[in-house]
């Protein structure tokens, strides 16, 4: 695997693990063990196929745009605004899925540390810490963390089979379901599988990373990246389930016995996501910030531009802050946004935009094309449910 290649899987990698290492677990003690690791490889298939065709779009065009909206504006002209709409729902959910990750672990590293201060206090206190962060015009310097983002998950494998060795130990494993019965309540997990394997806003930068962008070396960093977050997803979530069984919270760590190692675990995902945070504020920002500037009519250069830039910021991690300090759950979150947000952009977007490309499509492409919009449907149903059984 040449440098471009390798570096190119550590970056798509690094996005699509983010916060769904988190919640993968709970997909065991939900679905039993057969059918989540079924539903996780049908979920993988159908996030290459999505992420093929963009490539497929981009070089059918001769698009090397490095981003979301510009590249596929030639394959579909007018609605970059559409685009740029996706693209913020899904970074801001993300975003706020961050903060409801953080808050018990910034309390329990508080509490190790003895200071006497609520999960609500620290994350008020963690978000103000972040808006200077988050202002900053280029983040370039975040853009380094793939390699430690990666070290992290590996870092919380490594913490779940030291549980699993010491539970072993005691003698106290708990029963575990290699098959859950089926029902309803299954639909509302859709939107999360495609969360945990969303990756697509950065297909195109890694793309134009690459001095000559074949089919044949997206493949493989694709393929690679996707491949790879399938087996820690699944070895990390089949570690923690055979640990704890059906006592397994959403934000798993919660879960982790109080020791060393689960101090170790909770401090270092806990630089993880700072380093990951800026990264889904910034995207965010920028398209707020054009929305903006578009309705006031002001300058995007010099101080007035800054001015809204840093305004801009304030609104989405303010914004952000005050959901996640609401009483809704990681799970539900994850499931809205990869539901709605996350499916259109991994589900509709690559097959429409396939269909539109003036060639002739293959068989093998058009099945694709049918099962994305299918996992499309099932996705929005599920996010639907959410909302009726809330009312």
């Amino acid at each position: 695997m040449g440098h471009e290649i390798l570096t190119g899987h550590f970056n798509l990698l690094k996005t699509i693990i983010g916060s769904g290492i988190v919640s993968f677990p709970s997909f065991f003690a939900v679905f039993g063990i057969v059918p989540t690791v079924v539903f996780s490889c049908i979920s993988a298939v159908l996030a290459f196929a999505g992420l093929m065709m963009l490539c497929e779009c981009a070089s059918f065009i001769g698009n090397s745009k490095g981003t979301f909206s510009s590249s596929l504006e030639d394959v579909l002209p007018g609605i970059a605004y559409f685009f740029n709409v996706i693209v913020f729902a899904k970074c801001f959910g993300v975003s706020i899925s961050y903060l409801i990750i953080l808050r018990p672990l910034l309390e329990y590293l508080a509490e190790e540390a003895g200071v006497g201060l609520s999960g609500e206090e620290l994350i008020v206190i963690y978000a103000l810490l972040m808006i200077p962060v988050c202002a900053l015009k280029d983040l370039k310097s975040f853009r380094f963390t793939s390699l430690l983002g990666i070290f992290g998950a590996y870092v919380c494998l490594g913490g779940s089979v030291y549980n699993l060795v010491v539970i072993a130990k005691k003698g106290n494993m708990p029963v575990v379901k290699f098959f859950a019965n089926p029902n309803m309540g299954w639909i509302k997990k859709v939107g999360q599988f495609v969360f945990c394997f969303t990756c697509h806003q950065n297909i195109f930068s890694i793309r134009s990373g690459l001095s000559h962008p074949t089919r044949s070396k997206m493949a493989k960093v694709v393929g690679s990246s996707i491949v790879s977050a399938l087996v820690l997803y699944l070895t990390f979530g089949m570690t923690v389930y055979y640990t704890y069984g059906n006592n397994i919270e959403p934000n798993v760590f919660m879960s982790f016995e109080a020791n060393r190692v689960k101090t170790a675990v909770v401090l270092f995902y806990s630089l993880l996501i700072t380093c990951s945070y800026p990264l889904q504020v910034h995207p965010a920002r920028d398209c707020l910030s054009e929305w903006l500037i578009s309705a006031t009519r002001v300058s995007s250069a010099g101080k007035a531009g800054s001015l809204v830039r840093v305004v801009s910021t304030m609104i989405i991690v303010g914004a952000g802050l005050y959901i996640s300090l609401l009483t809704i759950s990681l799970d539900t979150i994850q499931s809205v946004v990869g539901g709605t947000a996350s499916a259109v952009m991994c589900n509709v977007i690559p097959a429409i935009s396939l269909m539109y490309l003036q060639r002739k499509k293959t068989s093998v492409e058009k099945v694709f094309v049918i099962l994305l919009l299918a996992y499309s449907v099932f996705s929005f149903a599920g996010v639907l449910s959410i909302f009726a059984k809330n009312k």
